[in-house]
């Protein structure tokens, strides 16, 4: 079965991210800061996904560290996308038991 290649291009203080799939995030508001996000949204003529992901993109331009990962760090993004090196746990307790062996 062939794999789908995604290509990440990094550049410095500016986020572009060039994936042909998209997933889904789900964020947590009370129902007043959801009314007020899509109320603002409409306002500047934005979906709310485009609004919400603007305001990131906008967000991430302005911060002075460095976002782009280290070859240890892709490296294990990669692996962890390709489903290598998870570790599954029953429960939040069994988690926390193996972080103390």
């Amino acid at each position: 079965m062939a794999t789908k290649k995604k290509s990440i291009q990094y550049q410095s203080k500016k986020m572009t991210v060039s994936s042909p799939e998209k997933v889904r995030l789900a964020i947590d508001c009370s129902p007043d800061e959801r009314k007020y996000i899509k109320m603002y949204a409409s306002y500047v003529n934005m979906t709310l996904n485009e609004f919400v992901m603007d305001c990131v993109r906008e967000r991430m331009n302005k911060c002075k560290r460095s976002h782009v990962p280290n070859a240890e760090t892709a490296a294990a993004l990669d692996a962890s996308e390709r489903g290598e090196g998870i570790i599954s746990f029953d429960s939040i307790d069994d988690f926390f038991k193996s972080m103390e062996d």
